[in-house]
């Protein structure tokens, strides 16, 4: 007896899905801190226009399954000349006072075959003011406001 058509739909549908979902998973992803002479990317971050920090690191593509588990950190701090109010994250009201130290840090949150996904947080006397995700896609320049004034930007590092 021949399969129903929507049964044979519902089988090649099935099968078109794990296809696609087995090839995205088995396909190479970026990651950073990887033993590969492959690509560096730029990291800046700046608070009205100013830097205040900067930092180059390699990226390649490489299968999970070959992936070093790293636990690399990008830390940062500094001390803002005027008050910064932090926006999108907790509550409002949320403001760090002008000449107060600050710590940044910034990590992988995530790999895809076209971009890195990286973690980002400002904290300052136990309380963190922001967590967000900055989206890295390779070979391209990338911005993210992420208060007013300051920004994070990665871009490709001159060879």
């Amino acid at each position: 007896m021949p399969l129903p058509i929507p049964r044979i739909i519902t089988l090649i549908s099935t099968s078109i899905l794990l296809a696609v979902a087995t090839s995205t998973f088995a396909a190479p992803v970026w990651f950073w801190f990887q033993d590969c002479d492959s690509k560096k990317i730029e990291l800046s971050v700046t608070l009205d226009g100013k830097s205040i920090y900067k930092t180059t690191f390699p990226v390649c593509k490489k299968y999970r399954s070959d992936i070093k588990e790293t636990k690399e950190i990008l830390a940062f701090h500094f001390v803002p000349s005027r008050e910064i109010a932090w926006e999108g994250y907790l509550d409002e009201g949320n403001i760090t006072k002008a000449n107060q130290d600050i710590e940044g840090n910034i990590w992988l949150s995530g790999s895809e075959n076209d971009a890195l996904l990286l973690g980002v947080s400002f904290d300052s006397q136990n309380q963190i003011y922001m967590n967000t995700i900055h989206v890295t896609e390779i070979g391209k320049k990338n911005t993210s406001a992420i208060t007013k004034g300051l920004v994070i930007s990665t871009y490709p590092a001159k060879e």
